[in-house]
């Protein structure tokens, strides 16, 4: 359990200092490097003028350097790459023969398989995770590493001395062999019946005289 809790609060560390948040900011916000030019605007390959005009004013205002400066580096590095590729995504579907020539290239390129159900269940979970900031999901689970640690080193060894002080042996652990009380139990037995002897000639010999 503690293992787990460590492996947890590294991934956290590694989530933190951005080597994984820029990836997967890119495959939920369609800026993967094989994403086309309608999923970096986030429009239907059927969109008009009007709303390519529209995704293009939402995205590069939401990817504008301006409005990054309070992001981690890497983040601020992917959100610059991102608007730049809004920015070409733009230029080549706002002109008709551009984006005919474009939708040509793409209908001769293999339509890829539709997504498997597994597959809707990652996105969906990912995308779950990315509505919070990702900072605040890493401090989440660095927390949660840190809970368990406190409950697995801390917490269980008091609780147990203070069961063992509340509850006392079981009669299961006073006859079992090599057990530490069966074994306190024999030498409490022997003592006692060796100074039952001793009183008996005790006794005895008073009588005696």
């Amino acid at each position: 359990m503690a293992v787990g809790a460590v492996v947890l609060a590294a991934i956290a560390g590694v989530w933190h200092t951005g080597l994984l948040e820029p990836y997967y900011h890119a495959l939920l916000h369609g800026n993967a490097p094989d994403a086309t030019y309608y999923e970096v605007l986030r429009i239907a390959p059927t969109a008009s003028a009007s709303e390519i005009a529209a995704a293009y004013r939402t995205l590069s205002r939401e990817y504008h350097p301006d409005k990054t400066k309070s992001l981690s580096p890497a983040m601020r590095d992917a959100h610059t790459q991102a608007f730049y590729r809004v920015a070409a995504a733009y230029e080549t579907l706002s002109h008709d023969d551009r984006r005919r020539d474009y939708d040509r290239q793409l209908h001769q390129v293999s339509k890829p398989p539709s997504m498997t159900w597994q597959s809707r269940v990652y996105l969906w979970w990912w995308q779950l995770w990315y509505s919070m900031s990702f900072e605040t999901c890493g401090y989440i689970v660095c927390g949660l590493g840190l809970v368990t640690i406190l409950c697995e080193y801390v917490l269980a060894p008091i609780q147990q001395r203070v069961f063992r002080y509340r509850y006392p042996p079981s009669n299961s652990d006073l006859q079992q062999p090599g057990s530490s009380l069966y074994e306190a139990r024999l030498r409490l037995q022997a003592k006692y019946d060796a100074d039952a002897q001793r009183h008996l000639h005790h006794r005895r010999a008073t009588r005696v005289r």
